[in-house]
C-alpha cells in the first residue's frame, strides 16, 4: 500500500504492530522491531528484530518515515530525553506515533456494593503509586501531545479512546493480569490476602464494570531544519528486570489448545486475544501510514469507526467460539503481554519478578 517506507518500533513486544506495518510498506519497505527481550518476534524478510534497551542503547539508524512507540514512554524517567532521540530518528516529514495511557481516572462503573466499588479504586490507586515510586509516570498519556510539541515535532494529531473494563473484555484480561503479578507488592503496601483475592471474584462478577483511564494516540511530524538532539552524557543503566510475565504467558499457553488460522500464519496458537491484538496492531499501523500520506483526516476517522465496528463482531464471534475451543472464563487470559494493546513492554522497568 505505501511500498518503500523505512519504520521502526521500540517496545515491540510479540511483533503485531511490526508486522502489520511489514504488509503496508512492502515491497520494498523495512521494518526493524525493537525490544527488551525480543524472542517472540519471528524475523522474515524486511523484518529486522533486535534486542535494545531504548535507554542506553544507541538507536537502531536514523532516516525512517515512521516510528512507532506503543505503551513505553510513560513507564521511563528519561521519557523526554528518549522522546527526542526517537523524532531526530525521523528523516524530514516523518512521521512518530505515540500510543500512551492516562491512568489518573479509572472509574469503576458497576459493583455489587459500595465496599466493591473502593476496593477497586483502592487496588488502582496502589496500581499507580507502585508505578511511580519506581520511576513512571501513569499519568503521563495526557502530556504526551506537549512532549511531540517540545520534542520539535509538527502537525499534531491526537485522538483519545476509552475502553471498557467488564467481564470477557481484553482490559478488564489486563487489570486481572495486573493483579496476579502485583500481588506481592500490594500485600507490602497493607493488602491482605482477602482482599486480593475479594478484588479478583469482584473482576469476575458478571455486575462489575469499570473503565480504563484514557488511551491517547498523537502522532507529530519532523519538519525539514529539526535540529539533532543531544542527550547528556550518563553512565549506562543495567535493566536487568525483564518481562516476569513472558514465563507466566509461555506456561499457559503450552498447555492451550493448538489452534491455528490461515490468515495469521505466524501464529501457532490463538486465544482471542492474540486476533484482538492482531486487528488492532494493523489499525494502529495503518493509521500511522495512512497519516504519513496525507489522508484526510475524515479517511482515519472513518477507517476507525470500521475498525470498532469489527472489533465488537470479532470479540462476539470469538466469545461464542470459546464453548468449542475450552477456552472460557479468562483460561486464555495469560495472552495478555507486552504486546497487548492494553499492555506494554516499558513495564519490565518497574514489574515485580516471580
Amino acid at each position: 500500500m505505501f511500498p518503500g517506507l523505512r519504520c521502526l518500533e521500540i517496545g515491540a513486544g510479540a511483533g503485531s504492530v511490526a508486522r502489520a506495518l511489514l504488509r503496508l510498506v512492502s515491497p520494498g519497505g523495512t521494518v526493524t522491531a525493537t525490544d527488551l527481550k525480543p524472542g517472540r518476534i519471528a524475523p522474515e524478510p524486511g523484518l529486522t528484530v533486535l534486542a535494545h534497551d531504548v535507554v542506553t542503547d544507541p538507536l537502531p539508524g536514523s532516516g525512517y518515515d515512521v516510528v512507532v512507540a506503543r505503551l513505553v514512554l510513560q513507564h521511563l524517567p528519561e521519557r523526554q530525553a528518549v522522546l527526542r532521540r526517537l523524532a531526530d530518528a525521523l528523516a524530514p516529514g516523518g512521521l512518530l506515533q505515540v500510543d500512551e495511557f492516562d491512568a489518573g481516572h479509572e472509574p469503576c462503573l458497576l459493583a455489587p456494593s459500595e465496599d466493591d466499588a473502593r476496593l477497586y479504586v483502592r487496588f488502582t490507586d496502589a496500581k499507580a503509586a507502585l508505578m511511580r515510586a519506581s520511576g513512571g509516570d501513569p499519568t503521563w498519556g495526557r502530556r504526551a501531545a506537549a512532549a511531540l510539541r517540545d520534542a520539535g515535532l509538527t502537525g499534531l494529531r491526537i485522538r483519545p479512546h476509552v475502553l471498557l473494563r467488564a467481564p470477557g473484555t481484553p482490559a478488564l484480561g489486563l487489570q486481572l493480569h495486573h493483579l496476579a503479578q502485583l500481588a506481592p507488592r500490594l500485600l507490602d503496601t497493607g493488602f491482605t490476602r482477602a482482599e486480593l483475592d475479594r478484588l479478583e471474584a469482584l473482576m469476575h462478577d458478571p455486575g462489575f464494570a469499570a473503565a480504563t483511564g484514557v488511551l491517547y494516540s498523537v502522532q507529530g511530524r519532523r519538519p525539514a531544519g529539526h535540529p539533532p538532539y543531544t542527550a547528556p552524557q550518563t553512565a549506562p543503566r543495567r535493566h536487568d528486570r525483564l518481562h516476569a510475565h513472558d514465563d507466566h504467558r509461555a506456561r499457559r499457553t503450552a498447555r492451550a489448545p493448538a489452534r491455528t488460522d490461515g490468515r495469521l500464519g505466524t501464529y501457532a496458537r490463538l486465544g482471542k486475544l492474540d486476533v484482538y491484538d492482531y486487528y488492532l496492531g494493523t489499525f494502529i499501523a495503518l493509521s500511522a501510514v495512512l497519516s504519513l500520506a496525507g489522508a484526510p483526516t475524515g479517511r482515519t476517522a472513518a477507517l476507525f469507526g470500521v475498525f470498532l465496528v469489527g472489533q465488537v463482531l470479532l470479540l462476539m464471534a470469538m466469545t461464542a467460539f470459546d464453548d468449542v475451543t475450552g477456552f472460557r472464563d479468562g483460561s486464555d487470559i495469560t495472552n495478555y503481554g507486552p504486546d497487548h494493546p492494553c499492555a506494554t513492554c516499558g513495564a519490565s522497568r518497574w514489574w515485580p519478578g516471580r
